[in-house]
C-alpha cells in the first residue's frame, strides 16, 4: 500500500489502579496489549505505526515517578503520554516523566500572563537532561 503511512497509533487507558506496585504492572500489562494490537494489525495489514503511545487518564502527583519507571523500562517501543498536568501543580515533582521519555502537556487553566510565566519558569527544569545524559534524550 504506497502512497500513505500510519504515523502514530494512540491507545487511551481507561481508570487506573489506585497507585503503587499495582499500578506498575496495571500499565506494563496496558503497553504489552496495545503492543500486541499493533503487531496483530500490522500482520493483517502491512503497514506499522511509526509511533504506538498510551495516553493515560489523570495521573496522581505521588505517582508521576512510577509512570516515569515504566516509561523507561519500555524505551522506544512505546510512549507514555502521562496526562495533562495544569501550570498551578508542582511541576518540578514532575521532573522524571520527560527524562524518561514519558510527555506530558501543561494546562493553561486561568489564561493568565502569571500562569504563563510560571509554566514557562519550570519548563526549563523539566526540559534540563539528567546527570548520566547529556544528550537529553
Amino acid at each position: 500500500m504506497a502512497g500513505y503511512e500510519v504515523r502514530a497509533v494512540t491507545f487511551h487507558a481507561g481508570a487506573l489502579p489506585a497507585s503503587g506496585q499495582e499500578l506498575e504492572s496495571s500499565l506494563e500489562e496496558l503497553a504489552e496489549r496495545a503492543l500486541e494490537a499493533v503487531d496483530s494489525a500490522s500482520s493483517a495489514t502491512g503497514l506499522r505505526p511509526t509511533y504506538v503511545r498510551v495516553a493515560l487518564p489523570g495521573v496522581r502527583l505521588e505517582d508521576a515517578s512510577r509512570v516515569a519507571k515504566v516509561a523507561e523500562r519500555l524505551g522506544s517501543d512505546l510512549l507514555l503520554n502521562a496526562g495533562a498536568w495544569p501550570a498551578s501543580a508542582d511541576l518540578e515533582k514532575l521532573v522524571d516523566l520527560p527524562r524518561s521519555g514519558a510527555y506530558l502537556s501543561i494546562l493553561l487553566a486561568e489564561r493568565t500572563w502569571e500562569e504563563a510565566r510560571r509554566a514557562s519558569h519550570s519548563l526549563p527544569l523539566l526540559l534540563r537532561p539528567s546527570p548520566g545524559n547529556k544528550g537529553g534524550d
